[in-house]
């Protein structure tokens, strides 16, 4: 690859991508390709980190900050925990942060957390785990499935709390375990009081990356357990996924089944204590 030079790269990437191009038009699956494409949430997740790098490039540009600096403030703007060691100065990067702020929080932390539950696998393992772990409590009559998915994710948040504390003690460096949690919690729940912060760049871009990925999963683990502890199965939340309830005409249509299939014809009305 590297004796080819820039334009023999350029020229071999080129025939590639149009044997690719006539192949889709040959077969007439480029419709096809490009609905693939633009709807797989990878898709989106990458429409979303080119986002984020190219308002890294912005306020690089408006501000002249460094590079992992420039994007260390804009996961902090995006996320919403603003720590404040980082603030615009200039018209071009307040300008910047205004529409980043307005058009980047939701957009951008709702893919990522998207693609963090649902296609990078640990919200899929995190569901097989759940619904393992509450059959095998509730089998051998240890556990409700109820407090079963209550300990198993509060197991959830912790170890979250967990990891932001190591991130916090070892990598930038808190001198004691109580500050190291404080800034964990502080930063997952993104109240970003601003005392503690990443002093280094190694230090802020560990941080940058840690937020993107334990904000939005620390969310969806805090509010599956507030919708369990209300009686929910934490469905709304991303974590736990509800197969689906059963409706009258359901109920219905499942007890005439049973009635036929035993060569019953008691056509009483059907109720939910049946």
């Amino acid at each position: 690859w590297g004796f080819l030079g820039d334009i023999g790269r350029r020229r071999l990437l080129s025939l590639l991508w149009m044997r690719i191009a006539r192949q889709a038009l040959r077969r007439n699956r480029l419709s096809r390709l490009l609905r693939i494409i633009c709807c797989e949430p990878w898709a989106e997740a990458l429409g979303a980190v080119c986002v984020l790098f190219l308002a890294t490039a912005l306020i690089q540009h408006q501000e002249s900050w460094p590079a992992v600096d420039s994007f260390y403030f804009v996961v902090m703007v995006v996320t919403t925990i603003g720590y404040g060691d980082f603030a615009p100065s200039t018209q071009g990067g307040k300008l910047a942060t205004c529409l980043l702020a307005i058009g980047g929080v939701g957009v951008i932390v709702r893919t990522i957390a998207q693609f963090v539950l649902g296609v990078a696998g640990p919200a899929a393992m995190l569901r097989r785990f759940l619904g393992h772990t509450a059959g095998l409590f509730e089998a051998h009559g240890l556990l409700s499935r109820q407090k079963a998915r209550l300990r198993v994710l509060a197991g959830v948040c912790l170890g979250i709390v967990l990891l932001g504390s190591i991130l916090g003690r070892f990598v930038i460096g808190l001198p004691s375990w109580l500050d190291s949690l404080y800034f964990s919690v502080v930063t997952l729940t993104t109240v970003g009081f601003g005392d503690i912060v990443p002093n280094t760049r190694w230090a802020r871009t560990c941080t940058a990356v840690g937020s993107l990925v334990l904000v939005p999963l620390f969310a969806n683990a805090l509010l599956s357990y507030v919708d369990v502890c209300r009686g929910g199965r934490g469905g709304d939340c991303g974590l736990v996924r509800p197969r689906g309830t059963l409706t009258e005409e359901g109920l219905a249509g499942l007890t005439s089944f049973g009635r036929e299939d035993r060569g019953l014809k008691d056509d009483r009305p059907v109720s939910r204590e049946d």
